[in-house]
Protein backbone atom coordinates (compact mmCIF):
# COMPACT_ATOMS: atom_id res chain seq x y z
CA UNK A 1 0.00 0.00 0.00
CA UNK A 2 1.19 3.49 -0.81
CA UNK A 3 -0.32 6.96 -0.79
CA UNK A 4 -0.25 9.50 -3.59
CA UNK A 5 -0.78 12.56 -1.29
CA UNK A 6 0.58 11.63 2.16
CA UNK A 7 0.68 15.27 3.28
CA UNK A 8 -3.03 15.03 4.11
CA UNK A 9 -2.28 12.63 6.99
CA UNK A 10 -1.81 15.82 8.99
CA UNK A 11 -5.60 16.03 8.99
CA UNK A 12 -5.58 13.22 11.63
CA UNK A 13 -4.31 15.77 14.13
CA UNK A 14 -7.90 16.96 14.46
CA UNK A 15 -8.85 13.72 16.32
CA UNK A 16 -7.30 14.79 19.66
CA UNK A 17 -9.08 18.12 19.33
CA UNK A 18 -12.45 16.34 18.95
CA UNK A 19 -11.74 14.17 22.02
CA UNK A 20 -10.78 17.19 24.12
CA UNK A 21 -13.94 19.03 23.11
CA UNK A 22 -15.98 15.93 24.00
CA UNK A 23 -14.46 15.78 27.49
CA UNK A 24 -14.95 19.49 28.09
CA UNK A 25 -18.61 19.59 27.11
CA UNK A 26 -21.07 21.16 29.59
CA UNK A 27 -22.17 18.90 32.52
CA UNK A 28 -25.68 18.69 34.08
CA UNK A 29 -26.82 21.42 36.44
CA UNK A 30 -27.39 20.39 40.16
CA UNK A 31 -30.75 21.47 41.61
CA UNK A 32 -32.16 21.15 45.21
CA UNK A 33 -35.77 19.84 45.29
CA UNK A 34 -38.11 19.12 48.30
CA UNK A 35 -39.07 15.61 47.17
CA UNK A 36 -38.27 12.99 44.53
CA UNK A 37 -41.39 10.92 45.16
CA UNK A 38 -42.76 11.65 41.73
CA UNK A 39 -39.36 10.87 40.09
CA UNK A 40 -38.98 7.30 41.41
CA UNK A 41 -40.62 5.73 38.38
CA UNK A 42 -38.56 7.90 36.06
CA UNK A 43 -35.39 6.98 37.97
CA UNK A 44 -36.05 3.26 37.51
CA UNK A 45 -36.50 3.77 33.75
CA UNK A 46 -33.39 5.93 33.63
CA UNK A 47 -31.33 3.17 35.26
CA UNK A 48 -32.77 0.66 32.81
CA UNK A 49 -31.55 2.68 29.76
CA UNK A 50 -28.38 4.21 31.28
CA UNK A 51 -26.07 1.63 29.68
CA UNK A 52 -27.64 2.20 26.26
CA UNK A 53 -27.38 5.99 26.63
CA UNK A 54 -23.76 5.74 27.67
CA UNK A 55 -23.09 3.57 24.65
CA UNK A 56 -24.90 6.06 22.40
CA UNK A 57 -22.83 8.91 23.78
CA UNK A 58 -19.57 7.00 23.20
CA UNK A 59 -20.55 5.77 19.73
CA UNK A 60 -21.16 9.35 18.57
CA UNK A 61 -17.57 10.12 19.50
CA UNK A 62 -16.36 7.00 17.71
CA UNK A 63 -18.36 7.90 14.61
CA UNK A 64 -16.83 11.38 14.58
CA UNK A 65 -13.34 9.90 14.81
CA UNK A 66 -14.15 7.37 12.09
CA UNK A 67 -15.47 10.16 9.86
CA UNK A 68 -12.19 12.05 10.24
CA UNK A 69 -10.22 8.90 9.38
CA UNK A 70 -12.29 8.25 6.25
CA UNK A 71 -11.98 11.87 5.14
CA UNK A 72 -8.21 11.65 5.58
CA UNK A 73 -8.04 8.42 3.56
CA UNK A 74 -9.92 10.06 0.73
CA UNK A 75 -7.49 12.97 0.68
CA UNK A 76 -4.26 10.92 0.76
CA UNK A 77 -5.41 8.81 -2.25
CA UNK A 78 -4.32 5.30 -1.30
CA UNK A 79 -2.70 3.18 -3.97
CA UNK A 80 -1.38 -0.33 -4.14
CA UNK A 81 1.61 -1.91 -5.82
CA UNK A 82 0.15 -4.48 -8.15
CA UNK A 83 1.40 -6.66 -10.95
CA UNK A 84 -0.46 -5.51 -14.06
CA UNK A 85 -0.23 -6.14 -17.77
CA UNK A 86 1.98 -3.15 -18.65
CA UNK A 87 2.43 -2.24 -22.33
CA UNK A 88 3.65 0.70 -24.37
CA UNK A 89 1.09 1.04 -27.15
CA UNK A 90 1.19 3.43 -30.12
CA UNK A 91 -1.93 4.34 -32.06
CA UNK A 92 -1.47 5.67 -35.63
CA UNK A 93 -4.55 7.20 -37.24
CA UNK A 94 -4.39 7.62 -41.03
CA UNK A 95 -5.69 11.15 -41.78
CA UNK A 96 -4.84 11.20 -45.48
CA UNK A 97 -7.33 12.22 -48.16
CA UNK A 98 -8.40 8.72 -49.21
CA UNK A 99 -9.80 8.17 -45.70
CA UNK A 100 -12.68 10.46 -46.76
CA UNK A 101 -13.99 7.81 -49.18
CA UNK A 102 -17.59 6.82 -48.51
CA UNK A 103 -17.54 3.11 -49.33
CA UNK A 104 -17.91 2.55 -45.56
CA UNK A 105 -20.62 4.71 -44.04
CA UNK A 106 -20.32 7.48 -43.15
CA UNK A 107 -16.64 7.48 -44.19
CA UNK A 108 -13.57 5.31 -43.82
CA UNK A 109 -12.14 7.79 -41.33
CA UNK A 110 -15.21 7.78 -39.07
CA UNK A 111 -15.12 3.98 -39.00
CA UNK A 112 -11.41 3.97 -38.16
CA UNK A 113 -11.91 6.49 -35.38
CA UNK A 114 -14.77 4.49 -33.90
CA UNK A 115 -12.64 1.32 -33.88
CA UNK A 116 -9.74 3.19 -32.24
CA UNK A 117 -12.01 4.43 -29.45
CA UNK A 118 -13.32 0.91 -28.84
CA UNK A 119 -9.78 -0.43 -28.65
CA UNK A 120 -8.75 2.24 -26.13
CA UNK A 121 -11.60 1.15 -23.85
CA UNK A 122 -10.59 -2.51 -24.15
CA UNK A 123 -6.96 -1.99 -23.11
CA UNK A 124 -5.90 -3.01 -19.60
CA UNK A 125 -5.57 -0.49 -16.83
CA UNK A 126 -2.01 0.87 -16.69
CA UNK A 127 -1.41 0.59 -20.45
CA UNK A 128 0.74 3.47 -21.74
CA UNK A 129 -0.80 4.90 -24.91
CA UNK A 130 0.90 7.26 -27.37
CA UNK A 131 -0.90 8.77 -30.36
CA UNK A 132 0.20 9.78 -33.88
CA UNK A 133 -1.64 10.92 -36.98
CA UNK A 134 -0.24 10.37 -40.45
CA UNK A 135 -0.89 12.09 -43.78
CA UNK A 136 1.74 14.03 -45.75
CA UNK A 137 3.28 14.77 -42.36
CA UNK A 138 3.80 12.73 -39.22
CA UNK A 139 2.17 14.44 -36.25
CA UNK A 140 3.06 13.44 -32.69
CA UNK A 141 -0.20 14.13 -30.87
CA UNK A 142 0.18 12.60 -27.43
CA UNK A 143 3.06 11.19 -25.40
CA UNK A 144 2.68 7.96 -23.43
CA UNK A 145 -0.13 8.27 -20.91
CA UNK A 146 -2.45 5.98 -18.97
CA UNK A 147 -5.24 8.57 -19.10
CA UNK A 148 -7.72 6.92 -21.45
CA UNK A 149 -10.09 9.86 -21.25
CA UNK A 150 -7.39 12.19 -22.61
CA UNK A 151 -6.52 9.74 -25.40
CA UNK A 152 -10.15 9.55 -26.51
CA UNK A 153 -10.47 13.35 -26.45
CA UNK A 154 -7.54 13.68 -28.86
CA UNK A 155 -8.86 10.93 -31.15
CA UNK A 156 -12.28 12.59 -31.27
CA UNK A 157 -10.66 15.90 -32.23
CA UNK A 158 -9.03 14.44 -35.37
CA UNK A 159 -10.32 14.99 -38.89
CA UNK A 160 -8.96 13.88 -42.28
CA UNK A 161 -6.88 16.22 -44.44
CA UNK A 162 -6.81 16.62 -48.23
CA UNK A 163 -3.16 15.58 -48.42
CA UNK A 164 -1.30 12.50 -49.59
CA UNK A 165 -0.63 9.71 -47.15
CA UNK A 166 2.82 8.64 -46.00
CA UNK A 167 2.31 5.82 -43.53
CA UNK A 168 5.71 4.25 -44.15
CA UNK A 169 7.55 7.45 -43.22
CA UNK A 170 5.55 7.55 -39.98
CA UNK A 171 6.52 3.95 -39.20
CA UNK A 172 10.17 4.73 -39.98
CA UNK A 173 10.00 7.67 -37.57
CA UNK A 174 8.52 5.52 -34.80
CA UNK A 175 11.12 2.81 -35.41
CA UNK A 176 13.83 5.36 -34.54
CA UNK A 177 12.23 6.42 -31.25
CA UNK A 178 14.16 5.80 -28.04
CA UNK A 179 11.21 4.24 -26.22
CA UNK A 180 10.17 1.25 -28.30
CA UNK A 181 6.47 0.31 -28.36
CA UNK A 182 5.34 -3.20 -27.52
CA UNK A 183 2.71 -2.95 -30.23
CA UNK A 184 1.59 -0.44 -32.86
CA UNK A 185 -2.06 -0.23 -33.82
CA UNK A 186 -2.47 1.24 -37.32
CA UNK A 187 -5.90 2.43 -38.46
CA UNK A 188 -5.84 2.98 -42.23
CA UNK A 189 -7.56 2.19 -45.51
CA UNK A 190 -4.45 0.45 -46.84
CA UNK A 191 -4.42 2.70 -49.93
CA UNK A 192 -0.64 2.74 -50.30
CA UNK A 193 1.85 0.62 -52.22
CA UNK A 194 4.94 0.28 -50.03
CA UNK A 195 5.24 -2.72 -47.73
CA UNK A 196 5.01 -2.34 -43.98
CA UNK A 197 8.37 -3.16 -42.30
CA UNK A 198 8.20 -6.73 -41.03
CA UNK A 199 10.43 -5.89 -38.06
CA UNK A 200 7.73 -3.81 -36.37
CA UNK A 201 5.23 -5.24 -33.84
CA UNK A 202 2.23 -3.91 -35.72
CA UNK A 203 -1.43 -4.76 -35.97
CA UNK A 204 -3.26 -3.20 -38.93
CA UNK A 205 -6.96 -2.39 -39.08
CA UNK A 206 -8.05 -1.53 -42.63
CA UNK A 207 -11.24 0.26 -43.58
CA UNK A 208 -11.88 0.01 -47.34
CA UNK A 209 -14.15 -1.96 -49.63
CA UNK A 210 -14.24 -0.37 -53.08
CA UNK A 211 -12.06 1.46 -55.63
CA UNK A 212 -14.77 3.42 -57.45
CA UNK A 213 -13.06 6.76 -58.04
CA UNK A 214 -12.17 9.11 -60.89
CA UNK A 215 -9.90 12.03 -60.08
CA UNK A 216 -7.97 14.99 -61.48
CA UNK A 217 -4.36 13.92 -60.97
CA UNK A 218 -2.55 16.85 -62.57
CA UNK A 219 -3.10 20.45 -63.62
CA UNK A 220 -0.38 22.70 -65.02
CA UNK A 221 0.23 25.55 -67.43
CA UNK A 222 2.99 26.58 -69.81
CA UNK A 223 3.77 29.82 -71.58
CA UNK A 224 3.53 29.52 -75.36
CA UNK A 225 5.79 32.54 -75.79
CA UNK A 226 3.22 34.29 -77.95
CA UNK A 227 1.75 37.49 -76.52
CA UNK A 228 1.47 36.10 -73.01
CA UNK A 229 -0.72 33.19 -74.08
CA UNK A 230 -0.68 30.01 -72.02
CA UNK A 231 -1.93 26.46 -72.33
CA UNK A 232 -3.45 24.56 -69.42
CA UNK A 233 -3.08 20.79 -69.16
CA UNK A 234 -5.49 18.70 -67.10
CA UNK A 235 -5.10 14.95 -66.50
CA UNK A 236 -8.02 12.77 -65.38
CA UNK A 237 -7.63 9.12 -64.32
CA UNK A 238 -10.20 6.37 -63.85
CA UNK A 239 -9.27 4.13 -60.89
CA UNK A 240 -12.53 2.20 -60.83
CA UNK A 241 -13.10 -1.23 -62.34
CA UNK A 242 -15.80 0.00 -64.70
CA UNK A 243 -15.91 2.23 -67.75
CA UNK A 244 -16.92 5.74 -66.72
CA UNK A 245 -18.45 8.70 -68.57
CA UNK A 246 -17.25 11.84 -66.79
CA UNK A 247 -18.38 15.43 -67.54
CA UNK A 248 -15.60 18.06 -67.35
CA UNK A 249 -15.98 21.81 -66.98
CA UNK A 250 -13.24 24.45 -66.93
CA UNK A 251 -14.01 27.90 -65.57
CA UNK A 252 -12.08 31.17 -65.57
CA UNK A 253 -13.52 33.11 -62.66
CA UNK A 254 -17.29 32.94 -63.33
CA UNK A 255 -17.00 32.23 -67.06
CA UNK A 256 -17.24 28.70 -68.51
CA UNK A 257 -14.43 28.34 -71.06
CA UNK A 258 -14.39 24.58 -71.72
CA UNK A 259 -16.82 21.69 -71.39
CA UNK A 260 -16.61 18.09 -72.53
CA UNK A 261 -17.48 14.53 -71.55
CA UNK A 262 -14.70 11.97 -71.17
CA UNK A 263 -15.33 8.25 -71.70
CA UNK A 264 -12.69 6.48 -69.65
CA UNK A 265 -11.93 2.77 -69.59
CA UNK A 266 -10.84 1.15 -66.29
CA UNK A 267 -7.36 2.41 -65.42
CA UNK A 268 -7.28 4.89 -68.31
CA UNK A 269 -5.61 8.32 -68.13
CA UNK A 270 -6.77 11.20 -70.32
CA UNK A 271 -5.17 14.62 -70.81
CA UNK A 272 -7.16 17.68 -71.81
CA UNK A 273 -5.58 20.88 -73.16
CA UNK A 274 -7.26 24.25 -72.70
CA UNK A 275 -5.98 27.19 -74.75
CA UNK A 276 -3.75 28.72 -75.89
CA UNK A 277 -5.19 31.96 -74.55
CA UNK A 278 -4.41 34.80 -72.19
CA UNK A 279 -5.50 33.82 -68.70
CA UNK A 280 -5.83 36.50 -66.06
CA UNK A 281 -8.23 35.14 -63.45
CA UNK A 282 -8.57 31.99 -61.41
CA UNK A 283 -9.00 28.79 -63.42
CA UNK A 284 -11.03 25.96 -61.91
CA UNK A 285 -11.41 22.47 -63.39
CA UNK A 286 -14.32 20.33 -62.17
CA UNK A 287 -15.39 16.78 -62.99
CA UNK A 288 -18.67 15.12 -62.04
CA UNK A 289 -17.93 11.38 -61.72
CA UNK A 290 -20.41 10.51 -58.93
CA UNK A 291 -17.82 8.40 -57.12
CA UNK A 292 -16.65 7.66 -53.57
CA UNK A 293 -14.15 10.52 -53.15
CA UNK A 294 -15.02 14.12 -53.98
CA UNK A 295 -11.83 15.97 -52.99
CA UNK A 296 -10.02 15.12 -56.26
CA UNK A 297 -12.97 16.20 -58.42
CA UNK A 298 -11.70 19.80 -58.59
CA UNK A 299 -8.43 21.62 -59.15
CA UNK A 300 -7.44 25.28 -59.13
CA UNK A 301 -4.88 27.36 -61.01
CA UNK A 302 -4.12 31.06 -60.64
CA UNK A 303 -1.82 33.50 -62.40
CA UNK A 304 -0.75 35.95 -59.70
CA UNK A 305 1.34 39.00 -60.35
CA UNK A 306 3.93 38.92 -57.60
CA UNK A 307 5.97 42.12 -57.35
CA UNK A 308 9.59 41.11 -56.67
CA UNK A 309 11.93 42.54 -54.06
CA UNK A 310 15.12 44.02 -55.53
CA UNK A 311 18.53 44.81 -54.05
CA UNK A 312 20.60 47.34 -56.02
CA UNK A 313 24.35 47.25 -55.34
CA UNK A 314 25.77 50.53 -56.67
CA UNK A 315 27.74 53.57 -55.62
CA UNK A 316 25.52 55.99 -57.47
CA UNK A 317 23.51 55.64 -60.68
CA UNK A 318 20.54 58.04 -60.89
CA UNK A 319 19.59 56.83 -64.39
CA UNK A 320 19.24 53.23 -63.27
CA UNK A 321 17.50 54.20 -60.04
CA UNK A 322 14.88 56.26 -61.90
CA UNK A 323 14.24 53.39 -64.34
CA UNK A 324 13.87 50.94 -61.45
CA UNK A 325 11.44 53.27 -59.67
CA UNK A 326 9.19 53.01 -62.74
CA UNK A 327 9.41 49.20 -62.92
CA UNK A 328 6.97 46.71 -61.45
CA UNK A 329 8.86 46.26 -58.15
CA UNK A 330 7.51 45.59 -54.69
CA UNK A 331 10.60 46.43 -52.62
CA UNK A 332 13.75 48.27 -53.75
CA UNK A 333 16.75 48.56 -51.41
CA UNK A 334 20.09 50.16 -52.30
CA UNK A 335 23.52 49.42 -50.80
CA UNK A 336 27.06 50.31 -51.89
CA UNK A 337 28.72 47.10 -50.64
CA UNK A 338 27.48 43.55 -51.09
CA UNK A 339 26.83 41.06 -48.28
CA UNK A 340 26.34 37.48 -49.51
CA UNK A 341 24.19 36.59 -46.50
CA UNK A 342 21.35 38.92 -47.57
CA UNK A 343 20.82 37.34 -51.00
CA UNK A 344 18.05 35.07 -49.73
CA UNK A 345 16.04 38.11 -48.63
CA UNK A 346 15.58 39.38 -52.20
CA UNK A 347 14.10 38.03 -55.39
CA UNK A 348 16.55 39.95 -57.60
CA UNK A 349 20.03 41.40 -56.99
CA UNK A 350 21.45 44.00 -59.42
CA UNK A 351 25.22 44.63 -59.46
CA UNK A 352 26.13 47.95 -61.07
CA UNK A 353 29.84 48.21 -61.85
CA UNK A 354 30.75 45.54 -59.30
CA UNK A 355 30.44 41.78 -58.89
CA UNK A 356 31.44 39.21 -56.25
CA UNK A 357 33.91 36.50 -57.13
CA UNK A 358 31.15 33.88 -56.98
CA UNK A 359 27.39 33.94 -56.51
CA UNK A 360 24.90 31.48 -55.11
CA UNK A 361 21.92 30.38 -57.23
CA UNK A 362 19.45 33.25 -57.63
CA UNK A 363 18.25 35.98 -59.98
CA UNK A 364 20.90 38.54 -60.92
CA UNK A 365 21.70 41.48 -63.19
CA UNK A 366 25.39 42.24 -63.79
CA UNK A 367 26.36 45.56 -65.37
CA UNK A 368 29.96 45.97 -66.53
CA UNK A 369 31.45 43.12 -64.45
CA UNK A 370 30.63 39.43 -63.99
CA UNK A 371 31.50 36.77 -61.36
CA UNK A 372 33.76 33.83 -62.15
CA UNK A 373 31.30 30.99 -61.59
CA UNK A 374 28.66 31.85 -64.22
CA UNK A 375 28.90 30.21 -67.69
CA UNK A 376 30.07 33.40 -69.40
CA UNK A 377 33.52 34.62 -70.42
CA UNK A 378 34.91 37.95 -71.57
CA UNK A 379 36.11 37.57 -75.18
CA UNK A 380 37.13 41.10 -76.11
CA UNK A 381 36.60 44.80 -75.53
CA UNK A 382 35.08 46.86 -78.34
CA UNK A 383 35.12 50.61 -78.79
CA UNK A 384 32.09 52.13 -80.48
CA UNK A 385 30.54 48.72 -81.17
CA UNK A 386 27.85 48.45 -83.81
CA UNK A 387 24.70 46.49 -82.97
CA UNK A 388 24.14 43.85 -85.64
CA UNK A 389 21.40 41.63 -84.19
CA UNK A 390 18.71 41.88 -81.52
CA UNK A 391 16.79 38.80 -80.31
CA UNK A 392 13.30 40.29 -80.50
CA UNK A 393 11.72 36.92 -79.61
CA UNK A 394 13.00 37.16 -76.05
CA UNK A 395 10.55 38.63 -73.52
CA UNK A 396 13.42 40.84 -72.32
CA UNK A 397 13.68 42.57 -75.71
CA UNK A 398 9.95 42.97 -76.22
CA UNK A 399 9.03 46.50 -77.40
CA UNK A 400 12.70 47.53 -77.48
CA UNK A 401 13.89 49.75 -80.37
CA UNK A 402 17.68 50.11 -80.58
CA UNK A 403 17.87 51.94 -83.90
CA UNK A 404 20.33 54.81 -83.67
CA UNK A 405 21.63 53.73 -80.26
CA UNK A 406 25.35 54.39 -79.84
CA UNK A 407 27.67 52.78 -77.29
CA UNK A 408 31.11 54.19 -76.39
CA UNK A 409 32.68 50.99 -75.10
CA UNK A 410 31.54 47.41 -74.43
CA UNK A 411 32.85 44.13 -73.10
CA UNK A 412 32.08 41.33 -75.55
CA UNK A 413 30.94 38.00 -74.06
CA UNK A 414 31.11 34.47 -75.34
CA UNK A 415 29.25 31.45 -73.96
CA UNK A 416 27.92 28.09 -75.06
CA UNK A 417 24.95 28.54 -72.76
CA UNK A 418 22.23 31.14 -72.41
CA UNK A 419 20.97 33.54 -75.06
CA UNK A 420 22.71 36.43 -76.84
CA UNK A 421 20.18 39.27 -76.74
CA UNK A 422 22.28 42.00 -78.40
CA UNK A 423 25.17 41.04 -80.68
CA UNK A 424 28.01 42.90 -82.38
CA UNK A 425 30.53 41.55 -84.87
CA UNK A 426 32.65 40.00 -82.10
CA UNK A 427 29.96 38.56 -79.84
CA UNK A 428 27.17 39.44 -77.42
CA UNK A 429 27.03 42.56 -75.27
CA UNK A 430 23.71 41.68 -73.57
CA UNK A 431 23.23 38.07 -72.47
CA UNK A 432 20.60 36.10 -70.54
CA UNK A 433 20.71 32.74 -68.81
CA UNK A 434 18.09 30.45 -67.28
CA UNK A 435 19.57 27.36 -65.65
CA UNK A 436 20.92 25.77 -62.48
CA UNK A 437 22.29 29.08 -61.20
CA UNK A 438 18.90 30.73 -61.60
CA UNK A 439 18.17 33.55 -64.03
CA UNK A 440 20.90 35.99 -65.01
CA UNK A 441 21.15 39.05 -67.27
CA UNK A 442 24.61 40.45 -68.03
CA UNK A 443 25.33 43.86 -69.62
CA UNK A 444 28.68 44.22 -71.40
CA UNK A 445 28.32 47.99 -71.34
CA UNK A 446 27.26 50.71 -68.94
CA UNK A 447 23.93 52.23 -70.06
CA UNK A 448 25.07 55.68 -68.96
CA UNK A 449 27.98 55.34 -71.49
CA UNK A 450 25.46 54.97 -74.29
CA UNK A 451 22.57 56.87 -75.79
CA UNK A 452 20.24 54.15 -74.48
CA UNK A 453 19.54 56.14 -71.30
CA UNK A 454 18.13 58.94 -73.46
CA UNK A 455 15.78 56.53 -75.22
CA UNK A 456 12.27 55.55 -74.13
CA UNK A 457 13.40 51.95 -74.56
CA UNK A 458 15.66 52.10 -71.48
CA UNK A 459 12.92 52.04 -68.78
CA UNK A 460 11.05 49.47 -70.89
CA UNK A 461 14.17 47.28 -71.03
CA UNK A 462 14.67 47.57 -67.26
CA UNK A 463 11.02 46.69 -66.63
CA UNK A 464 11.22 43.70 -69.00
CA UNK A 465 14.31 42.43 -67.17
CA UNK A 466 12.59 42.79 -63.79
CA UNK A 467 9.47 41.02 -65.08
CA UNK A 468 11.53 38.16 -66.52
CA UNK A 469 13.74 37.70 -63.47
CA UNK A 470 10.87 38.07 -61.01
CA UNK A 471 8.47 35.86 -62.92
CA UNK A 472 7.16 32.81 -61.11
CA UNK A 473 8.49 29.77 -62.98
CA UNK A 474 5.05 28.18 -62.53
CA UNK A 475 1.56 29.61 -62.02
CA UNK A 476 -0.01 30.10 -58.62
CA UNK A 477 -0.05 26.41 -57.87
CA UNK A 478 0.84 24.12 -54.96
CA UNK A 479 0.01 20.68 -53.64
CA UNK A 480 -1.78 20.11 -50.36
CA UNK A 481 0.80 19.94 -47.59
CA UNK A 482 3.27 22.19 -49.44
CA UNK A 483 4.84 25.26 -47.83
CA UNK A 484 4.00 28.50 -49.65
CA UNK A 485 6.69 31.18 -49.28
CA UNK A 486 6.02 34.87 -49.90
CA UNK A 487 7.83 38.15 -49.30
CA UNK A 488 6.41 41.51 -48.27
CA UNK A 489 7.68 45.08 -47.97
CA UNK A 490 8.26 45.18 -44.23
CA UNK A 491 9.54 43.05 -41.38
CA UNK A 492 6.96 42.08 -38.76
CA UNK A 493 4.18 42.83 -41.22
CA UNK A 494 0.84 41.13 -40.61
CA UNK A 495 -0.21 39.02 -43.60
CA UNK A 496 -3.82 37.89 -43.77
CA UNK A 497 -4.33 34.44 -45.30
CA UNK A 498 -7.84 33.53 -46.42
CA UNK A 499 -7.99 29.73 -46.57
CA UNK A 500 -10.76 27.23 -47.40
CA UNK A 501 -11.11 26.60 -43.65
CA UNK A 502 -10.92 30.15 -42.27
CA UNK A 503 -8.87 33.34 -41.93
CA UNK A 504 -5.35 33.15 -40.48
CA UNK A 505 -2.89 35.94 -39.72
CA UNK A 506 0.87 35.52 -39.90
CA UNK A 507 3.76 37.90 -39.21
CA UNK A 508 6.75 38.20 -41.54
CA UNK A 509 10.24 37.47 -40.22
CA UNK A 510 13.42 39.55 -40.42
CA UNK A 511 13.73 38.56 -44.07
CA UNK A 512 10.31 40.08 -44.77
CA UNK A 513 8.95 36.67 -45.67
CA UNK A 514 6.46 34.11 -44.43
CA UNK A 515 6.38 30.36 -44.89
CA UNK A 516 2.80 29.13 -44.77
CA UNK A 517 2.48 25.36 -44.43
CA UNK A 518 -1.10 24.86 -43.25
CA UNK A 519 -2.24 23.92 -46.76
CA UNK A 520 -4.09 20.76 -45.77
CA UNK A 521 -7.34 21.54 -47.63
CA UNK A 522 -7.92 21.83 -51.39
CA UNK A 523 -8.90 25.31 -52.55
CA UNK A 524 -7.65 28.83 -53.20
CA UNK A 525 -5.42 30.50 -50.58
CA UNK A 526 -5.43 34.31 -50.73
CA UNK A 527 -2.49 36.20 -49.21
CA UNK A 528 -3.16 39.87 -48.44
CA UNK A 529 -0.19 42.10 -47.66
CA UNK A 530 1.32 45.47 -48.53
CA UNK A 531 2.15 44.06 -51.97
CA UNK A 532 -1.52 43.40 -52.71
CA UNK A 533 -3.45 40.16 -53.05
CA UNK A 534 -1.83 36.93 -54.20
CA UNK A 535 -3.99 33.86 -54.86
CA UNK A 536 -2.52 30.36 -54.94
CA UNK A 537 -4.43 27.26 -56.01
CA UNK A 538 -3.77 24.27 -53.74
CA UNK A 539 -4.73 20.84 -55.11
CA UNK A 540 -4.47 17.16 -54.26
CA UNK A 541 -3.47 16.04 -57.79
CA UNK A 542 -2.05 12.71 -56.65
CA UNK A 543 -2.47 9.44 -58.51
CA UNK A 544 -1.43 7.44 -55.45
CA UNK A 545 -4.06 9.13 -53.25
CA UNK A 546 -6.87 9.09 -55.82
CA UNK A 547 -6.32 5.35 -56.17
CA UNK A 548 -8.46 4.47 -53.15
CA UNK A 549 -8.33 0.70 -53.65
CA UNK A 550 -6.90 -1.09 -50.58
CA UNK A 551 -3.47 -2.55 -51.31
CA UNK A 552 -2.66 -3.46 -47.69
CA UNK A 553 -5.08 -5.70 -45.80
CA UNK A 554 -5.71 -6.09 -42.09
CA UNK A 555 -3.03 -8.00 -40.22
CA UNK A 556 -2.79 -9.27 -36.66
CA UNK A 557 0.44 -9.29 -34.69
CA UNK A 558 1.27 -12.79 -33.43
CA UNK A 559 4.18 -11.94 -31.14
CA UNK A 560 4.30 -12.08 -27.35
CA UNK A 561 3.09 -8.68 -26.17
CA UNK A 562 2.36 -9.33 -22.49
CA UNK A 563 4.74 -8.89 -19.62
CA UNK A 564 3.97 -8.22 -16.01
CA UNK A 565 5.38 -5.28 -14.11
CA UNK A 566 5.06 -4.08 -10.53
CA UNK A 567 3.32 -0.73 -10.88
CA UNK A 568 1.82 1.74 -8.41
CA UNK A 569 -1.84 2.11 -9.30
CA UNK A 570 -4.45 4.48 -7.98
CA UNK A 571 -7.11 2.06 -6.82
CA UNK A 572 -9.88 4.62 -7.31
CA UNK A 573 -11.54 3.76 -3.94
CA UNK A 574 -12.15 7.39 -3.08
CA UNK A 575 -15.76 7.05 -4.24
CA UNK A 576 -16.32 4.20 -1.75
CA UNK A 577 -14.60 6.25 0.96
CA UNK A 578 -16.79 9.25 0.18
CA UNK A 579 -19.96 7.14 0.36
CA UNK A 580 -18.83 5.63 3.67
CA UNK A 581 -18.12 9.10 5.04
CA UNK A 582 -21.58 10.34 4.07
CA UNK A 583 -23.14 7.22 5.59
CA UNK A 584 -21.39 7.84 8.90
CA UNK A 585 -22.51 11.48 8.93
CA UNK A 586 -26.13 10.44 8.40
CA UNK A 587 -25.86 7.69 11.05
CA UNK A 588 -24.37 10.14 13.57
CA UNK A 589 -27.19 12.59 12.91
CA UNK A 590 -29.80 9.87 13.30
CA UNK A 591 -28.37 8.67 16.62
CA UNK A 592 -28.01 12.22 17.93
CA UNK A 593 -31.63 13.00 17.05
CA UNK A 594 -32.90 9.82 18.77
CA UNK A 595 -30.85 10.65 21.88
CA UNK A 596 -32.53 14.03 22.10
CA UNK A 597 -35.94 12.34 21.97
CA UNK A 598 -35.02 9.69 24.56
Amino acid sequence: MSFLSPIYFLFLLTIPIVIILYLLKTKRQVLVVPSIYLWKRYTREELRYSVLKKFLKDILLLLQILAIILLTLGLVKPGIFSYVRARNVIFIIDTSCSMQAKDIKPTRFDSAKRKALELVDSLDRGTNISLFSSDSKTRFLLDYTTDKRRVKEVINSLSPTDTEGNIIDTLDYIEKLGKKPDIIYLFTDGAFDRDIPSSLPIEVFTFARDSNNVGITNISARDTGIKGEKEIFIRIENFSKDKRSVPLQVWEDERLIETSTLNLNPGEKRSVTVGPKRFSGMVKAIIYPNDLLSVDDRAYLTFPRVKPSVLLVTRENPYLEIALSLANIGVLDKVDTFDQTVVSRYDIVIFDGTAPKEVLPGNYVFIGKIPENIPLQVADIETDPVILRVDSTSPIMRFIDLKGITIKRAVVFESNQGEALIETKDGSILWSYDGNLGRIVAFGFYPEESSLIESSSFPVLVNNIIDWLGENPSPGLASTGDVIKLRTKEMNEIVTVITPYGVIKRITDERRSIAFGDTYKVGVYSFRSSLGNIDVGVNLCSSSESNISPRVSSMEYKGDLIYREKTLLNTDIWRLIALSYLGIIFLEGYLFYNRRLA
